[in-house]
């Protein structure tokens, strides 16, 4: 995580920065934000689920969708919904230089940079926009190549109700499916497959649990991406079965990743949800001589309603 990013005035002025105006509030919030988050790197090129721009900047999950949507038809950056990459095609310009000098060391890091990004389609395009400037030696070729956005607009992006008939028709085909094939023994136990389909995480605590993963990043930036499904189920069972809110969650999952043992082990809801008492009864007893990290700096509450939900 970096521990600054520069924005130049020329955000405001200039030629995409008036665009994004012209757009609307949600995008000029996701524009600044996409330069200063701290998922973000130097290169503008970085792995970011649309949940982290809901709920750092309070936008909600429609209004980031749409401000990210409205960034990208600016040409302010490009969106890869595969793998929830994001680049800032102009960014690395303004947080490194226009050019380095070849001893400069920086060039080294920018390549390091490069390497750590996860696939995605934009790899190629990065290379072929900064690989002179910056004096990079190796180019990584993506699995699959798309046209480069520095040629073509970016694919817009769905919208939360396309997103939501695409959720339906997918659990619609689920149902048919489950419906034609033996029991299981899973199903048996449950007496249905209709009741095994409710066994499901609401968009609300897939929210929460990428949040968490957030969370995670913050400590460990190259930590891998968990089944988001499955973590939104274990934070159903939290809140259903053990009657804790999504604040609550989130709250004591944040005073563990910031104590120096729990964090390495509480790293998934499931572990959260096993640890509870413990971790409450942790929380409320000073150590002493315990450094406990705050991260002062960072509001992973942002978006978080008293209720506790997101």
């Amino acid at each position: 995580m970096r521990d600054y990013s520069k924005v130049g005035p020329q955000f405001w002025n200039g030629r995409t920065g008036k665009a994004l105006k012209a757009k609307g509030s949600e995008a000029v919030i996701v524009g600044m934000y996409l330069m200063t988050c701290q998922h973000a790197n130097m290169l503008g090129l970085y792995y970011l689920n649309k949940a982290y721009i809901a709920v750092d900047t309070g936008l909600g999950l429609e209004g980031a969708s749409k401000g990210l949507q409205w960034a990208c038809e600016v040409g302010f950056c490009s969106y890869d919904e595969a793998s929830e990459v994001v680049w800032v095609t102009e960014m690395a310009l303004y947080q490194i230089g226009e050019q380095l000098e070849l001893k400069d060391n920086r060039c080294k890091g920018v390549q390091r940079e490069y390497d750590s990004v996860p696939e995605n389609p934009f790899l190629s395009a990065f290379y072929e926009r900064y690989a002179k400037v910056f004096h990079m030696t190796n180019r990584r070729v993506p699995e699959v190549e798309s046209t480069s956005p520095l040629q073509a607009p970016s694919k817009p992006l769905p919208s939360q109700e396309q997103e939501q008939e695409q959720e339906q028709e997918k659990n619609n085909t689920s149902a048919k499916t489950a419906a034609a094939a033996p029991l299981t023994s899973e199903c048996r136990e449950d007496g249905s497959t209709e009741r095994r389909q409710k066994r499901r995480g609401t968009p609300e605590d897939e929210t929460c649990a990428r949040w968490l993963f957030g969370r995670i990043l913050a400590s460990n930036p190259e930590h891998k991406p968990p089944n988001f499904s499955t973590w939104a189920d274990e934070v159903r069972l939290m809140r259903e079965r053990d009657g804790r809110t999504h604040r609550a969650i989130c709250e004591l999952f944040d005073w563990a990743q910031g104590d120096s043992f729990w964090r390495a082990n509480v790293l998934s809801p499931a572990k959260l949800r096993e640890k509870w008492d413990q971790l409450t009864i942790k929380r409320g007893t000073p150590q002493k001589g315990q450094k406990h990290d705050n991260f002062a700096t960072q509001d992973y509450r942002a978006g978080v309603a008293p209720d506790g939900s997101f």
